[in-house]
This record gives C-alpha cells, sequence and structure tokens, in this order.
C-alpha cells in the first residue's frame, strides 16, 4: 500500500489490487449531521421514560425516610429538652400529618397558652401519619429524659406507595426507626 499526500487538506490513496487502481479521496468531517443528532435525542428519550417512574418512587421513598428521621430527631430534642429544662416535655401528633413539641408545665398532652412550643412540624406532601400508639396521641418525657409509662409505643408514618416506617419509643427513652 503506498500513500501520496497531494496537499495538507486530501490525501490520495492508492490500492493495488490485482491490476486495478482504485483512487480514494479523504475528507475531513466536522460536527455531527442532523440524523446522528436526532438518533442521540431518541436514544436519550427513551432512556428518560424507562427511568422515569423508577425516579418518582424513589423520590416517595426519600421523603417518607426524611420524614420519619426528622420525627426522631425531634423526639431526642424533646428528650434533651425536658432534661436540661427540668420540665415535663411532649410530642402531640396530630393526626394526617402533624406533630408538635412543646414544655408541658401542668403534664395534660394539650400545648396551653403561655406553654413553650419548641417545634411545631408539617410532614411532607404524600406522607402521613397512619398509626400511633401513644395514649392520647402525645408522649412525655419527664426531666430525667424518661418516657411515662403511657408513652411507651409507636408512631407508623406511611406514603402513598404504600411504605412505611415506624419510630419506637420504649420504656427506658431508646428511639429507634424499622
Amino acid at each position: 500500500m503506498e500513500k501520496l499526500i497531494l496537499d495538507r487538506a486530501c490525501s490520495l490513496d492508492v490500492y493495488r489490487t490485482g491490476y486495478r487502481l482504485q483512487h480514494y479521496r479523504v475528507r475531513k468531517q466536522a460536527g455531527f449531521s442532523l440524523i446522528e443528532l436526532a438518533v442521540v435525542v431518541a436514544i436519550i428519550g427513551i432512556v428518560a421514560l424507562i427511568a422515569m417512574p423508577n425516579m418518582i418512587g424513589w423520590r416517595a421513598e426519600r421523603k417518607l425516610e426524611g420524614a420519619a428521621r426528622n420525627c426522631m430527631s425531634d423526639m431526642q430534642l424533646a428528650k434533651l429538652n425536658a432534661i436540661r429544662e427540668s420540665e415535663n416535655v411532649a410530642v402531640l401528633f396530630i393526626p394526617p400529618n402533624q406533630y408538635s413539641i412543646f414544655i408541658d408545665t401542668n403534664n395534660n398532652g394539650v400545648a396551653d397558652p403561655g406553654e413553650q412550643v419548641l417545634r411545631s412540624r408539617t410532614l411532607p406532601t404524600g406522607v402521613t401519619i397512619s398509626n400511633i400508639t401513644f395514649s392520647g396521641n402525645v408522649t412525655h418525657f419527664n426531666p430525667r429524659g424518661l418516657p411515662s409509662l403511657a408513652g411507651i409505643g409507636r408512631v407508623v408514618f406511611s406514603n402513598n406507595n404504600g411504605s412505611s416506617r415506624t419510630i419506637f419509643l420504649n420504656s427506658v427513652g431508646r428511639l429507634r426507626i424499622q
């Protein structure tokens, strides 16, 4: 195979095949053709259509997980505030999607006027409180950080996909998510 360069812009390739000579002109290509671009856009569109339902489900699961972790952290905050303030602190769950934490000086489980509200939270869209086993939907932490006997139980958060996360509170004040 012999290669002869005619100039810098193009070259002439000479191939000997038997007794025939074939000449090929090489040209430089710059950019993409419209057909190549359309094929790439179509492939990206198909991949996006396949991945979109999984991403929506993933988002709902992350909202549920985040809501459960926030609630558990807020319950830890209530326990620590009960110890720090040497007061009873209550966590009141208000179905379907709210809870509040307040210093409950008279220990009645209701945020009365004059009682300090430490935190009030609304759950993200699509996440609800589906089950509460605390008596009167409230749990109390005493000045030693322990829950009252009636405050032992669990709260269940659910999303629209049917998934759920449960926060358990045991008699020594240990919180865990399952």
